[in-house]
């Protein structure tokens, strides 16, 4: 059941960078003119020659940085692994892989995390897209000393010096296929912490990539509009209220652990807009994001005090 298409909420994240930023590039390595290249330089869809080329010129025009679609979902999964625990910390409800609580089996045998973001032996719901430059901002060039990890001083001679990016904006798209309600919910409190809803400009809880102890890699998010998609070949219906799998594959939820609920209503989301090309497919705008998502986080609210979840084996 969970091949066919169901569901689908979309949503575009942008990421503003507030601190220097910095996910080093994996492929590059540095000339042999030591000294005057940098040690790492951020991860960007050029060649090797042509990243030695701009720091050659210091002219970083034509370079094409990016951050990548799974930098940013290790970041939102590890976040969201911390609010499940902190949630109910006595009862452990998401695994645990280097202590031998790897999730094993499918989607119903999966922890909360898992069942969102995937394992081994289960695909995930959530779809993570690389985040293309919106806006450009400045490269910026930082020295660090080397630690000494036996003496935890600092190493002498040792000295590097990193390409990062600041005053940055990133935009990534975001796609949960075939999602229960209390996914969007637990995405809602992970969004929060980007700092989307608060109407400043201030940096949230979550930072991303090198440096997060020395304040580097602080970020402020943003989401655009919301859409709802239903997959069905029920035409005559063209208003939808907010359905989760639980609601919509109601007798397929012992079979695959869905949690199941009334439908949100609540005005939440527009008239189906139906493609004249593709008619099972109705697209429904979300019409206030805030409320959506309050909506969806009081759904799982409700999920986590009533302990539907299953507690992962230790």
């Amino acid at each position: 059941m969970l091949k066919k298409a169901v569901n689908e909420c979309r949503l575009t994240l942008t990421i503003h960078s507030k601190s220097p930023l910095l996910i080093k590039e994996g492929r590059y390595e540095q000339p042999e003119s030591k000294g005057k290249m940098p040690d790492s330089f951020f991860v960007c869809r050029n060649t090797p020659s042509e990243i030695k080329t701009a720091v050659e010129k210091d002219d970083y025009s034509k370079i094409r940085f990016y951050l990548p679609g799974s930098s940013l979902r290790g970041v939102i999964r590890s976040h969201a692994e911390k609010i499940a625990r902190t949630l109910i910390p006595e009862e452990p409800i998401c695994c645990i892989p280097h202590n031998g609580t790897a999730c094993k089996g499918g989607y119903k045998n999966s922890c909360v995390i898992c069942k969102l973001f995937g394992s081994k032996e289960a695909g995930g719901r959530i779809h993570i897209y690389d985040s293309e430059t919106q806006r450009k901002g400045k490269v910026i060039e930082r020295y660090g000393n080397a630690i000494d990890r036996f003496t935890g001083g600092v190493s002498r001679g040792l000295l590097f010096k990193n390409k990062l990016l600041k005053e940055y904006i990133f935009t990534s798209q975001i796609i949960i296929r075939n999602f229960e309600i209390w996914q969007l919910g637990l995405l809602a409190y992970v969004l929060r912490d980007f700092n989307v809803f608060s109407g400043n400009d201030k940096p949230g809880l979550i930072t991303v990539g090198f440096g997060k102890n020395r304040g580097f890699g602080r970020v402020k998010g943003s989401i655009g509009d919301v859409w709802i998609t239903y997959f069905d070949r029920d035409l005559g219906r063209d208003c939808y209220e907010l359905m989760g799998m639980g609601e919509i594959e109601y007798k397929s939820s012992k079979l695959y652990g869905f949690v199941t609920g009334d439908p949100l209503s609540g005005g939440l989301l527009v008239e189906a807009i139906i493609d004249a090309e593709a008619p099972y497919r109705k697209q429904c705008k979300v019409k206030d994001n805030l409320e959506f998502f309050k909506a969806c986080a009081d759904v799982w609210n409700k999920v986590v005090n009533d302990r539907k979840f299953s507690s992962v084996s230790k």
